[in-house]
């Protein structure tokens, strides 16, 4: 594993960066990320391979907006609702 400090290279981007180490410092970010006027980073801590299915995230990559395959074009299109969805920053 390459440790990487993902903070650091949020703060470099200009966002407000959060290190959370345990439950109680991800709920005091998530607090303080709410008052924020511009977008967070947040550098959570985990044990490797301790993720789980059904975390329920959306994350905003880039999709192909046209495709022949109908798939693809299903993504897109539920990548659209989320878009719309999204807090704006």
């Amino acid at each position: 594993m390459i440790p990487v400090d993902y903070a650091k290279i949020g703060e470099g981007y200009g966002l407000k960066t959060y290190t959370c180490r345990t439950v109680g410092e991800l709920e005091e970010a998530l607090e303080d990320a709410k008052k924020q006027d511009n977008a967070c980073l947040f550098d959570l801590k985990v044990l490797p391979k301790t993720m789980t299915d059904g975390y329920d995230s959306w994350w905003n990559v880039g999709q192909a907006s046209t495709s022949i395959n109908p798939d693809v074009r299903e993504v897109w299109e539920e990548v659209k609702k989320e878009r719309k969805d999204a807090r704006a920053y």
